[in-house]
């Protein structure tokens, strides 16, 4: 039998209002909004002083995506932090997915305490999205730069002409271009102490260089040399020089002169003499050794080396012995 209740105006009204009820439910569930998107950044390794040069860093987004043109990405994007950090060769820019970019980084700069980058995307960067910009951060740990001088065996007034130095950086690589390191590489402290920087000076690795010594001169107390190391030298880097010593050793240089048989009034004409150094070496060129009487006699009128005018008559025998 058919209910007539609900074909009268209550009724009706009743059922009607019923439909709108459960459609408006079931609308405002359909309708749910969508989170906002967030960005987090990550990288390889963790971020250092020494490292950030050079370094690629990922950005990741969640609950949204990149557009699809580079440029726009590029100019929603900033990077901030630590002065000298910037955004590398636009080259190796990459969009590598609908949420992945991979950015290069490039640093020229100094930094003495741990801090932290941030990197920022603008919503245009992001389709349907018109909020804040989105942040996400990354620590960088600070490194203390050095430079370590070292020899392959101690420095003497004896040895220093000729004698390799290596100089090392810790924290930092050396430039590429040895033109570079030559022109911001010094030594000081001992006068007389020289390198020709094209011709005596290796890069042999990125924190190695080697510097030949030239020394033409004497000391009498021991000394300090001391190696200097400009920014113009190293990769990325615009903080102060870097200095590195190394102890220099006096050693007394005596001569020794001697004769087969023993000098005396009768046999002094035409007598031999050989004179020994210790210590040190005589030239190789036995007329520079002879010339401008370098090697002269004293003492007794009338006693000279043979010879010409302007050069004695002597004899290299060897590195230490002239007659």
């Amino acid at each position: 039998m058919m209910n007539t209740d609900i074909l009268n105006p209550k009724g009706i009204v009743f059922l009607l209002v019923s439909i709108l009820i459960v459609t408006w439910g079931t609308q405002s569930i359909s309708y749910a909004q969508e989170a906002d998107p967030t960005l987090t950044v990550s990288v390889e390794e963790p971020l250092t002083e020494a490292n950030l040069n050079g370094s690629t860093v990922t950005l990741t987004l969640s609950s949204g995506r990149f557009v699809d043109q580079m440029w726009h990405i590029e100019a929603a994007l900033s990077i901030s932090g630590i002065d000298g950090v910037t955004i590398g060769s636009w080259f190796y820019f990459q969009r590598v997915s609908a949420t992945e970019v991979i950015i290069p980084l490039t640093f020229s700069g100094n930094i003495d305490t741990d801090v932290t980058l941030t990197f920022t995307v603008g919503a245009l960067a992001i389709p349907g999205y018109n909020g804040s910009a989105l942040t996400a951060t990354l620590p960088v740990t600070a490194i203390q730069e050095s430079l370590e001088a070292s020899t392959e065996s101690p420095l003497t007034d004896l040895t220093l002409h000729r004698s390799v130095v290596t100089l090392t950086l810790s924290g930092r690589i050396y430039e590429q271009s040895i033109f570079s390191i030559e022109d911001a590489v010094m030594v000081s402290g001992i006068e007389g102490v020289t390198f020709d920087g094209f011709f005596d000076l290796d890069r042999i690795s990125d924190t190695e260089v080697t510097v030949e010594l030239k020394f033409s001169g004497n000391i009498d107390t021991d000394a300090t040399l001391t190696f200097t190391v400009g920014a113009g030298a190293i990769a990325g880097y615009d903080g102060s020089a870097l200095t590195a010593t190394l102890p220099v050793t006096t050693i007394e240089e005596p001569l020794v002169a001697s004769t087969e048989f023993l000098l005396t009034e009768a046999n002094l004409d035409g007598s031999t003499i050989t004179l020994t150094l210790t210590g040190v070496r005589f030239v190789d060129d036995e007329d520079d050794i002879g010339r401008g009487h370098t090697v002269s006699v004293s003492g007794i009128e009338g006693v000279y080396i043979k010879g010409g005018w302007f050069s004695a008559d002597v004899s290299r025998m060897s590195d230490t012995e002239v007659t």
